[in-house]
C-alpha cells in the first residue's frame, strides 16, 4: 500500500480514527518490519516535537525491511502528540529505496536536524526538510477524510470546532480548511 492507497482507504473510514489503525496500516508495507512510538521525557516541544527514526536495512531469510521508531517530546498536548505521531508515520510511506528522505544513520539524522536550525543556512531545502513538509500535509489528508472535509467547507465549520472533533491542534485544523490544502494534496496524490 502506498500513500495513495492509505488516502483512499481512509476515505470510508469515520470522521476519526485512532493512532493505531494509522500504525497498523503501516505495518502492512512490505518494507516495514515493525513500529514503535516513545514518548522521551527529556525532549521538550519547545526544540522538537517530534521525529522518526528509520533503522538501517534489516535482511532475513530473504526478506528485506526496516523498523520505524516514532519519538515524540515528553510535553506534548494529547492534540500535538496525536498529530505529531501521525505526521511521523507518513514518513514511512516514502520510498524505501530514495535514501534522500531516509533519516537511517546518525550522520543523515543530524543533518536534517542541523538544516531544520540552521536559520542562516542557504535557504535551500532537503530533501528531509521537504519531505517533513511533505508529511505534513499526508497526514492532514488521512485524518480527515475529504468528504468531511467538504462538509466542513460547506457548513463553514470554525477551525476551533474542527480541532476539537478530529483532536488535532488548532494550526493544523486551520491548515486543513485552507485552499493551500488543496495544492498540496493534489501534488503528493498526483
Amino acid at each position: 500500500m502506498d500513500y495513495k492507497a492509505l488516502y483512499n482507504a481512509r476515505q470510508k473510514e469515520a470522521e476519526k480514527v485512532p493512532r493505531e489503525w494509522y500504525v497498523d496500516q503501516l505495518k502492512g508495507l512490505p518494507w516495514v518490519n515493525d513500529i514503535s512510538i516513545k514518548i522521551e521525557d527529556s525532549l521538550k516541544k519547545s526544540v522538537l516535537t517530534g521525529f522518526v527514526y528509520r533503522s538501517g536495512l534489516i535482511s532475513h531469510g530473504g526478506l528485506e525491511y526496516y523498523d520505524y521508531n516514532v519519538i515524540l517530546a515528553g510535553d506534548l498536548l494529547e492534540p500535538q502528540e496525536r498529530f505529531v505521531a501521525i505526521k511521523e508515520i507518513m514518513h514511512g510511506y516514502f520510498d524505501p529505496e530514495d535514501v534522500s528522505y531516509a533519516t537511517d544513520s546518525a550522520v543523515a539524522l543530524e543533518n536534517h536536524m542541523s538544516q531544520m536550525f540552521d536559520e542562516y543556512g542557504s535557504g535551500k531545502r532537503s530533501k528531509h526538510v521537504q519531505a517533513d513538509g511533505m508529511a505534513l500535509w499526508m497526514a492532514l489528508g488521512v485524518i480527515c477524510p475529504a468528504h468531511i472535509r467538504e462538509k466542513y467547507l460547506m457548513d463553514k465549520t470554525p477551525p476551533e470546532q474542527v480541532a476539537e472533533i478530529l483532536n488535532i491542534p488548532l494550526k493544523q485544523a486551520q491548515n486543513l480548511l485552507s485552499d493551500r490544502f488543496d495544492a498540496e494534496i493534489s501534488q503528493i496524490l498526483n
